[in-house]
């Protein structure tokens, strides 16, 4: 904790997602052998007074893992059925990696990302899917941080060099989201009908 915030300036070393008791972050130290992509859960006592926590009323976080082969992804695709029939109010999606098409998932060169989730977004209709892994979509003319498919917000914060990771905030009592980096800062309603025009790039 003390590394971290003093490497950062921040005040906090990390962020846990809390679902059911359970406490996920990433983890190294989780990961497959000779991986550093791990996903760590364990119970945490958040009223300790080392912790803030924001609480989501009315939200369901999903967090959907890594698959491979029609097995795998037949059994997400059940667990999202599942899920959507008891569906809240606000239903926010953790993927691992965005649609394939989607400018979150354009490189550059291609686009690069999962080919059956776009059929799955169109068919559930999250209101928030968050992905990673694609560093580059948010530096490419082209590719963007942000993209709206359907009622759908689809985002991919990208990565950055430095201390400081590119990031989003999503502040969903104002309706809002930004995208921050070393390139300066983009805003957008989450409640216009698409991403508006890159702002930061060199057209």
């Amino acid at each position: 904790h003390w590394a971290v915030c003093t490497f950062t300036g921040s005040d906090y070393s990390h962020c846990e997602l809390v679902i059911n008791g359970v406490c996920w972050s990433a983890s190294a130290r989780d990961g497959a052998p000779g991986k550093r992509d791990g996903v760590r859960g364990k119970v945490i006592d958040l009223h300790s007074g080392r912790w803030d926590v924001i609480d989501l009323p009315d939200t369901r976080v999903s967090v959907y893992p890594w698959w491979d082969g029609p097995v795998g992804r037949d059994a997400l695709a059940s667990r999202m059925a599942a899920e959507a029939a008891q569906r809240p109010a606000r239903w926010i999606w953790v993927y691992h990696w965005p649609p394939l098409g989607s400018p979150t998932s354009w490189t550059g060169r291609r686009h690069y990302g999962d080919q059956e989730l776009g059929a799955w977004i169109d068919r559930f209709q999250p209101d928030l899917v968050l992905t990673g892994h694609v560093h580059e979509p948010p530096f490419k003319p082209a590719g963007n941080w942000a993209d709206r498919r359907g009622r759908s917000w689809i985002f991919n914060p990208g990565r950055q060099i430095g201390p400081v990771p590119a990031h989003i905030c999503i502040d969903l009592a104002a309706g809002s989201a930004a995208w921050f980096s070393m390139m300066g800062q983009e805003d957008l309603l989450l409640s216009a009908a698409a991403a508006p025009e890159r702002s930061v790039l060199d057209r």
